[in-house]
């Protein structure tokens, strides 16, 4: 299973220090065959690789751009040093707050894997698309723009479930991911409000590899419990 915190625009170099400092102590002794990533803003990228243990880092975007006239972007190589090794692309509040596009997702997703970054992929349909039932279509196009790597993880996340406290259903979750895994064979994460009283549930739907998990990955006694309902 894959757990996978994504910040957002949250905590401060200090604060991530202290994150760090719980969940080292709530993981210690734990067995896991688990894969734990934290996707901290940029500049808590080095801080937080050397602070967890056992935990990988990874940023929230990148440019595809090695370097160059990109004020205010960020390299592949420039977060690797960082201590990278994952990078989120194409989340839903990049695609609908700053304009990426099925292209840039691809750019991006094809820069990381040269630069040896695991790419997580987002992809997911808005409320409007579901409801005129699009879904599988929208799906369809937005996977034609990733590259067919093995290194490749997408994260489900339909638009209109994230930072909402309304998850899809089960029986929504697992169309989805059964019609992904159809055309790529990479592992598939879900993402949109997952919590500790959904994730068991979640979880245990076929198909679904682990999760993306955003404001409920801020504190790390519920992060942790959500690491921990996964059978």
């Amino acid at each position: 299973m894959f757990f996978m915190a994504n910040w957002k625009m949250n905590k401060t170099i200090g604060e991530s220090e202290s994150y760090a400092e719980r969940i080292n102590e709530l993981l210690e002794g734990e067995e896991t065959k688990h894969t734990i990533v934290i996707f901290p803003p940029f500049t808590a990228l080095r801080s937080l690789s050397e602070h967890l243990k056992g935990i990988s880092v990874g940023a929230q975007d990148i440019y595809y751009e090695e370097s160059g006239a990109f004020t205010g972007e960020i390299s592949p190589i420039m977060v690797r040093e960082a201590g990278a090794s994952y990078v989120i692309i194409g989340h839903s509040e990049r695609r609908r707050l700053f304009g990426e596009t099925n292209e840039s997702v691809q750019k991006k997703a094809l820069s990381a894997l040269k630069h040896g970054l695991t790419p997580v992929i987002c992809i997911g349909e808005s409320i409007g698309e579901r409801e005129a039932g699009r879904t599988i279509n929208i799906i369809k196009e937005q996977l034609g723009y990733i590259p067919k790597d093995k290194k490749v993880i997408i994260a489900y996340e339909p638009l209109w479930a994230i930072g909402t406290g309304r998850s899809a259903s089960s029986e929504e979750i697992e169309e989805v991911h059964r019609f992904i895994k159809g055309i790529i064979d990479a592992p598939v994460l879900y993402g949109g409000s997952v919590n500790s009283r959904n994730s068991g549930e979640i979880l245990g739907i076929e198909g679904v590899d682990g999760a993306l998990i955003g404001g409920a990955s801020l504190d790390a006694d519920e992060f942790f419990s959500i690491i921990k309902s996964a059978k």
